[in-house]
């Protein structure tokens, strides 16, 4: 499949030569602070790793692509859905945006275009995800994308010598259709 393309921003397959950037906003302590990340520095070699055990086994159940600016072909972010469920047509959505492009639009901007390949090119029915109950600002946005708050998850993780919840939201690809007027 091409690129996802939007006004602002291009969604597109990760490749080995993003490591450089992978490792520059997944190593971010602000970004380990608010997606629930690693507790220590990520290596280069981490990266590549990961990346290449993302479809080692050329497995079906995620999709993972870069967020592009379009005019600067900058990538400042990676959104995906992992653990797709083909026969209960589900998945669990993440995103990672870094510092500096944070606060602009993007992350809604390529939240909704890849919401609606989710739900209208792969079918799916429910997609959900976990936030840390503190990362208030990724909460309004999930929720003005539609997302409801379904429960909470009491001592799941463990950041700043203290155990913290996570909130469970998901979002429905009736009340997505819904939203968007369709």
């Amino acid at each position: 499949m091409s690129a996802l393309k939007s006004g602002r921003i291009m969604l597109r397959a990760l490749e080995l030569e993003d490591l450089e950037d992978i490792q520059r906003i997944r190593s971010e302590y602000e970004n380990n602070k608010l997606y629930a990340g690693f507790p220590f520095p990520v290596s280069r070699i981490n990266e590549k790793y990961w990346l290449k055990s993302l479809y080692s086994t050329f497995s079906r159940n995620r999709i993972d692509y870069a967020i592009v600016l379009r005019r600067s072909q900058r990538m400042v972010g990676m959104i995906g859905i992992r653990d797709i469920d083909a026969l209960h047509r589900r998945g669990q959505y993440s995103i990672i945006i870094e510092k500096a492009a944070r606060g602009k639009g993007y992350g809604r901007e390529s939240s909704s275009l890849l919401l609606d390949h989710a739900f209208g090119d792969l079918n799916l029915n429910r997609i959900q995800l976990l936030v840390l109950k503190d990362n208030s600002d990724a909460i309004v946005l999930y929720s003005k994308l539609g997302f409801r708050k379904e429960g909470e998850l009491r001592d799941y993780f463990f950041q700043d010598s203290r155990y913290k919840k996570m909130v469970i939201m998901g979002l429905l690809s009736r009340d997505w259709l819904k939203m968007k007027g369709r």
